[in-house]
């Protein structure tokens, strides 16, 4: 019973946590490091920015569980979620926090101690996210600076901060979650209305939030081409984000003929993001080789 009592609680900390759903910012630590990087990398400091952002993304999530354990339980999308349902305390979720934000800290400090300094800044849009629904209807757009964050600290640290080319791989991904962050809020629509609860979809509707999305996409794509120029990417750097403007279009059209298609936005968003993750690799590895031999 103490086994199963064990993997139960480990199972409700992973939906939690989200781990089911890593994968939508978390790869592109890799697909900016890769793709813009000429010569051999870091695998350690790799390896701690993995870590680090990865425990901000947990944090963030338990964050967000325990802000909206109270609306989570009202709403038939989310009334299983392990607070609600009772599998994790609050307490629990505080420790488990704690213990997440010392990860983050050990981990920004191998990274560079003086990296420290700036942790409050990312830390307070996470804690900020979670609370701003209930403020104003640019909720959104925290989450798409929170992710695009990911790809400008991923510059950052591996090629230098005074290089204005991670100001562009942080727009790419910004504008890319807030894409596919006002579809899937559209899922609330009427809950969130009748809570009172402040977002895109609500303020102009949900046929404008579509277009909005689909600016937004358009304006991830344009960002990728740039970026592909740009960085050190190579041919299959660009088959890669080709991929993704495919999927881009999919996306919209299921939309178009089926809300109920919405679930398919989040998924695909996520292999979308790893496949360009390997294909930066590959392409890496690639032109790595031509320049050995």
């Amino acid at each position: 019973m103490h086994v199963m009592g064990t993997i139960r609680k480990i199972s409700a900390i992973i939906r939690l946590c989200r781990l089911n759903k890593p994968l939508l910012a978390i790869p592109f630590i890799f697909t900016v490091t890769f793709s813009s990087s000429a010569g051999a990398l870091d695998w350690k400091i790799l390896l701690f920015d993995f870590i680090a952002v990865t425990s901000g993304f947990m944090i963030g999530n338990i964050i967000n569980g325990i802000a909206d354990a109270e609306l989570d339980a009202l709403n038939p999308r989310t009334m299983n979620r392990p607070m609600v349902k009772g599998e994790l305390s609050k307490k629990e979720c505080f420790i488990l926090m704690g213990l997440l934000f010392f990860v983050l800290i050990y981990s920004t400090y191998r990274i560079d101690p003086l990296y420290i300094l700036f942790l409050p800044i990312p830390a307070s849009l996470i804690i900020a996210y979670s609370f701003l629904k209930r403020i104003t209807w640019l909720c959104h757009a925290c989450m798409g600076m929170i992710n695009g964050a990911v790809s400008f600290s991923a510059w950052g640290i591996f090629h230098g901060w005074k290089d204005w080319r991670m100001i562009l791989a942080g727009a790419m991904l910004f504008f890319w979650t807030l894409g596919f962050e006002l579809l899937y809020s559209c899922q609330d629509y009427e809950y969130d209305k009748k809570q009172g609860m402040h977002s895109i979809p609500i303020r102009f509707g949900i046929k404008t939030a579509g277009r909005i999305s689909m600016c937004s996409y358009i304006m991830t794509c344009i960002l990728m081409a740039v970026y592909l120029k740009l960085s050190e990417g190579g041919y299959i750097m660009a088959a890669g984000i080709a991929a993704g403007y495919l999927l881009i279009l999919v996306q919209h059209l299921m939309i178009r003929k089926d809300f109920g298609n919405i679930k398919f936005v989040l998924d695909s968003s996520q292999i979308f993001s790893t496949l360009l993750a390997l294909f930066a690799a590959a392409d890496y590895y690639v032109r790595l080789s031509g320049k050995i031999n």
